[in-house]
């Protein structure tokens, strides 16, 4: 015994001697199986058992929900591999099932060795999948970032949209059909106002992330004005595959701000215009009612602060010293002011309120946002502290030389070079240059001298105290510092960006790598449709060198006015991608087909660019007629196999004829005719079937009449047999119809042999409907019968046995009554 496995299998099959089989096979290889015999049986079995690992689903079940469908209803609950295991090989029946599970479809009888490999791939393909609570992650991932106020954007390293949140389709007005797979161009620029997006994908790339202000456009003309972070997603080899951008929508701050940069005049008559909040209170601080209010002002919705004490709502001092000051302006009849700082959905904010009389037991605060008025006067009160906080935290170097000496630094510069401020203070400006700094710095000063112009920033190099080198671009004015000139200047590290730079030039390198290396043809074309680069395979492709292809253009390798070529070259301008299949034309004249992919996208500088992968398809052209043709040979191997089928069939019918006709004994004689009424219903089905439409299925009314004519005239004696036949037009698969037709014949073969010795005018009836949803066969003959207790040895025999069985493969029912004549009921 072979001991592969302590796996669990449950195996679905309807044929109790197939799933015996099978199940001894996969036992053998160390495998734990369970059976189920129908759909229903092996949904329950997933609901009671947690140690299956794996489902082997017969598709066809017999009564009840099929494979599919039982499959579907497992996999609602259950994440486990599942493989369809079944005889049918239409396509139709395949593609049924790969909407339902991607791990596998073995046709019965296609040997041990296919079975057991079959489920081995099917447990390594579900042991990569990612696991339930990684898609749960996912999920839940997505759903933060709808859920967030500010604009969430995925790009790829071109600048095509891959993601955006929902409060970004909402703001924009654009659906993420819209947007996603567009250039960012797509959301609008104002390069008077921020940023343009051609310079944030440049920058991040360069620096690996960005932040500043940017512009967007909404659907209906709107400009949205946002403050953006830009970051660069790498992947786990350090390669940028990804953008992600987080912006939050300023526009209404920066109307704020340009508002409060007019006439002082003007912003005292805006600010007299905005009411203040009011609030009524009465005698114990309840809150009565609020005016003119924003939600985002109050520490609670309204609605669950009318009707509560200050205290409430505000608890601690502050609520205490609210409440007092209400009392004291009830007493006092005068107005009293408190400021007082709070925290509300809006931030922590401060508030001036003053408490006005208003009757003998109420008050009105009118309260208003100081927060800004604050935040001002503490502006001005630490502008000298803020000023030294941004010299000394500026991401930029600032010193100021004199003599050649350093007078000062910030404490940037110094950390740029490594030293302290003290450190660095008094040190000579030049003594931090390197040899060719300092060369450059000299050809500066020579220049400058001889009359000519220098502009006043340039790029050098800098020793730091360890001797390490770093790259800087350094911006200075002539100043004049008590009384002496003065070189003020900020400097700025550009080490990162040079190796930025660097690794660009890398990058671009390994592009034309990948493209002379590839196997297409690729060609990349300007708006006009000019060819401005080939690759190596499509030179060898079309036969030419990379100038001629340049020089021959779109024009000289295609037909131009090819329907395929115009439909392709819309559908680019539509959607910025198109497919499809042409005929080119080497250098040689020779043509030959192709499938082509084209793409749009922009280079670095913003210039749009169009790419062509071109790969001929001539050869698979040429093996898909071949495989047509053997189509075509299989169909008639088929039709001749059918042929030969219903020959044999006829054949061993015709022997089983002569040998009962030579045979003197009558009983064998009789077994002999049995067998031909048999091998003559599955004739009869299997004819039927091989000329219908649907082999699958048949109409019951197309099938039953040929076959009972049949049966009768097997027995030819002197009276002739009616037979009377109400039969409904009912579809039923062909396995089913199979089963009934052996019932039927086996119903006529004793009727016709012992019911109408005595009797003038034979007859068979037949009736065959539908009852709500359950089929009803009534066959009746008006033979003589027999009496009760003679019932029970008659159905001892061979073909009552026969029909008992194939009545229980029907799931159905059997009733037998012979007191007038044989009537048998056959329900399923």
């Amino acid at each position: 015994m072979v001991q592969l496995s302590h796996k669990t299998i449950l195996l679905v099959e309807d044929e109790f001697l197939i799933a015996m089989a099978e199940k001894a096979i996969l036992e053998d290889y160390g495998y734990s199986v369970l059976l189920a015999h129908t759909g229903e049986d092996a949904v329950h079995i997933m609901e009671k058992e947690n140690s299956i690992d794996l489902i082997l689903m017969d598709i066809n079940l017999g009564k009840g929900i099929d494979g599919t469908e039982a499959a579907k209803q497992i996999l609602k609950n259950h994440d486990l591999p599942l493989i369809f295991l079944s005889s049918h090989t239409e396509r139709e029946i395949v593609d049924k099932t790969e909407g339902i599970t991607s791990y596998g479809y073995i046709v019965k009888d296609s040997g041990e060795t296919v079975l057991i490999q079959s489920i081995k791939m099917a447990f390594r393909l579900f042991n990569a999948q990612m696991s339930r609570q990684e898609k749960e992650d996912l999920k839940l991932k997505s759903m933060v970032l709808d859920q967030i106020k500010d604009f969430v954007t995925i790009t790829d390293t071109k600048g095509i949209v891959t993601y955006v949140n929902k409060i970004q389709e909402k703001e924009l007005g654009l659906s993420k059909e819209d947007i996603i797979g567009k250039s960012i161009r797509l959301f609008g620029e104002n390069p008077e106002r921020g940023a343009t997006q051609r310079e944030i994908l440049s920058e991040t790339l360069n620096k690996g992330s960005w932040r500043g202000e940017v512009v967007n456009r909404t659907a209906d003309g709107r400009d949205i004005i946002l403050n953006c972070r830009t970051q660069v997603i790498y992947d786990e080899k350090g390669n940028p595959i990804s953008l992600c951008g987080i912006s939050t929508d300023i526009t209404e701050q920066k109307e704020y701000e340009e508002k409060l940069r007019r006439s002082e005049h003007l912003q005292r008559l805006i600010l007299s215009a905005i009411p203040d909040m009011l609030m009524r209170f009465d005698r114990e601080g309840r809150y009565l009612d609020i005016l003119n209010y924003r939600e985002d002002e109050l520490a609670m919705p309204r609605d669950e602060v009318i009707g509560k004490k200050v205290s409430d709502i505000i608890p601690g001092d502050l609520g205490t010293r609210l409440e007092k000051a209400i009392l004291t302006v009830l007493k006092t009849n005068k107005v009293e002011s408190v400021e007082y700082d709070l925290d509300v959905p809006a931030g922590h904010s401060s508030f001036e309120a003053r408490i006005v009389p208003f009757s003998e037991n109420e008050v009105i605060a009118l309260i208003r946002d100081v927060s800004q008025r604050k935040k001002t006067e503490e502006a001005l009160i630490k502008s000298e502290e803020k000023y030294r906080l941004i010299v000394e935290n500026a991401n930029d170097g600032i010193e100021i030389s004199q003599d050649d000496k350093i007078i000062y630094c910030n404490t940037r510069f110094a950390r740029m070079l490594g030293y302290t401020v003290k450190e660095i203070k008094d040190i000579s400006f030049k003594n931090i240059f390197t040899e060719e700094g300092i060369k450059y710095l000299y050809e500066r000063e020579k220049s400058r001298k001889s009359g000519k112009p220098e502009p006043n920033y340039y790029e050098t190099t800098f020793y730091k105290k360890d001797g390490k080198i770093i790259h800087v671009d350094i911006k200075y004015e002539i100043i004049d510092y008590l009384g002496h000139p003065a070189t003020f200047a900020i400097i700025r590290d550009i080490t990162q960006r040079k190796k930025a730079e660097l690794l660009l030039r890398e990058s671009e390198e390994k592009y034309r790598l990948i493209m002379d290396n590839s196997l297409d043809a690729i060609l990349l074309t300007n708006p006009n449709g000019q060819i401005i680069s080939a690759n190596k395979s499509a030179c060898k492709m079309f036969g030419m060198t990379e100038e001629e292809l340049i020089s021959a253009g779109r024009e000289g390798i295609v037909d131009i006015h090819d329907p395929r070529l115009v439909s392709l070259l819309e559908e680019r301008r539509q959607h910025g991608y198109a497919s499809g299949e042409l005929t080119y034309f080497r250098k040689d004249g020779t043509s030959f087909e192709a499938e082509v992919s084209s793409a749009i996208f922009y280079n670095s500088r913003g210039e749009s660019r169009t790419s062509m992968i071109i790969r001929d398809v001539t050869e698979r052209k040429r093996t898909e007629k071949k495989v047509e043709a053997l189509l075509r040979e299989k169909e008639l191997l088929l039709k001749e196999t059918h042929h030969r089928i219903k020959n044999n069939m006829g054949i061993i019918k015709s022997l089983l004829n002569l040998q009962a006709q030579k045979t003197d004994r009558m009983d064998s004689r009789i077994i002999l005719k049995d067998a031909v009424s048999r091998v003559q219903s599955m004739m009869v089905l299997y004819d039927k079937l091989y000329h219908s439409e649907s082999y699958t299925e048949l109409n019951v009314k197309d099938f039953l009449p040929s076959l009972i004519h049949d049966i009768v005239a097997l027995f030819q004696g002197e009276k002739p047999v009616r037979t009377d036949l109400h039969i409904d037009r009912i579809v039923m698969d062909s396995r089913t119809l199979s089963t009934l037709g052996i019932i039927l014949n086996e119903c006529i073969t004793n009727s016709m042999k012992y019911a109408f010795d005595a009797v003038e005018d034979p007859r068979i009836t037949l009736r065959v409907n539908k009852d709500k949803d359950k089929m009803v066969v009534s066959y009746s003959d008006n033979g003589s019968g027999c009496l009760d207790k003679e019932l029970p040895d008659k159905c001892q025999n061979f073909g009552f046995q026969l029909m008992d069985m194939l009545v229980q493969q029907l799931n159905g029912t059997l009733r037998i009554d012979s007191t007038h004549g044989m009537k048998i009921v056959v329900e399923f």
